[in-house]
């Protein structure tokens, strides 16, 4: 990132830049990806420092950010996580003029079993992508469960069970 606009002269630009500019402050405009190795999903990441690579790896930087995986521009994410339900409306980004619709209320619950241990987490919605042009919404969830070692080599199988409201 430039300090300075002097360090942008013979660098290439952005194509598509917010009204009132400033690149090196607001970040690149559009609806496209922004690279994990670009700022500021970069800032996001945590440190991989050779403390952390005697420390902690192969897991993440305790300073890692969970935004850093959103690669949405700042500016297209929500203020809070989505659930499902709300209420969508995309304006000038269809043939038609504007899309408006409510993302569907999906819940999906998990029990992993370890032998005779069953343990139950559920997903949340992690990413939305919207299509307009196929009229598709992909909606993709996700979940973790912390495993110790010796659970390991006891996982059996997990059930996967879904509702809607």
């Amino acid at each position: 990132m430039a300090s300075r606009d002097a360090y942008l002269v013979g660098q290439p630009a952005h194509r598509i830049e917010y009204l009132r500019g400033k690149p090196a402050e607001l970040g690149p405009a559009g609806f496209g990806p922004i690279a994990s190795h670009w700022s500021p999903r970069l800032e996001l990441a945590g440190t991989f420092d050779e403390a952390w690579r005697k420390t902690r790896h192969p897991l993440l930087p305790r300073n890692y950010d969970e935004r850093s995986a959103l690669c949405s521009p700042v500016d297209q994410r929500p203020s809070r996580r989505l659930v499902g339900g709300e209420k969508m409306a995309l304006v000038h980004l269809t043939p038609r003029g504007s899309l408006h619709f409510s993302l569907p209320r999906l819940h999906f619950g998990f029990t992993t079993y370890f032998g005779a241990i069953r343990r139950f987490h559920v997903a949340t919605l992690g990413t939305v992508v919207i299509e307009p042009e196929l009229k598709k919404v992909r909606m993709i969830y996700q979940t973790g469960l912390r495993v110790g070692p010796r659970e390991t080599d006891q996982l059996d199988f997990t059930v996967v069970t879904s509702r809607t409201d």
